[in-house]
């Protein structure tokens, strides 16, 4: 027995790794394809009347976890594709640090240094929106219309004074507020 898989036995077992590098090709090539199609997150469901999006749900290349906070050499950005279950008037807040933190915006956190931060940008398909940042406020509010299965990109980025992108939005919380 190996059970720490110390022993390479590629050599040995030539048409085992010959088995399960066909199975992994095929594998493969069914699935590849289905990495191009968009992922979208359902929001407004009665079912589910709060949706928290987190960075790890970003779409793309990248999804980024809390530790990546602590870069603030490198500002980290990602979007989140939604799909609105219902038609209606939708609030989104913009969170840097987690919601139950109710940590303002502008202050550390355990390991993450402090940001300027003054205001935010919420892209909407690119479109950008500006809201500026309270004082010690944990997260910036934007609202919007969406209609019944409605797909739209979002993204929300902290800005500085200048306006200057700071760092995205680590969590978003979706709500339908009015149909």
């Amino acid at each position: 027995m190996d059970p720490g898989q110390k022993a390479d036995l590629a050599s040995v077992r030539e048409d085992v790794v010959r088995t399960l590098r066909v199975f992994y090709e095929n594998w493969a090539n069914v699935t590849r394809p289905l990495l191009a199609l968009a992922n979208f997150n359902l929001v407004g469901s009665p079912a589910e009347p709060e949706t928290l999006l987190t960075s790890a749900d970003w779409c793309g290349p990248w999804a980024g976890d809390f530790k990546e906070l602590g870069r603030i050499d490198v500002p980290l950005f990602g979007a989140w594709n939604i799909e609105a279950a219902s038609a209606g008037e939708y609030e989104v807040r913009l969170y840097l640090f987690p919601p139950a933190a109710d940590t303002p915006l502008n202050r550390a956190l355990r390991n993450v240094p402090a940001r300027p931060v003054a205001a935010a940008r919420l892209l909407l398909d690119d479109k950008a929106h500006l809201a500026q940042a309270a004082a010690d406020a944990s997260y910036v509010r934007f609202t919007l219309a969406l209609k019944q299965g409605e797909r739209r990109r979002i993204e929300g980025q902290f800005l500085d004074v200048a306006g200057k992108p700071l760092s995205g939005a680590f969590f978003v919380r979706v709500n339908r507020i009015h149909e």
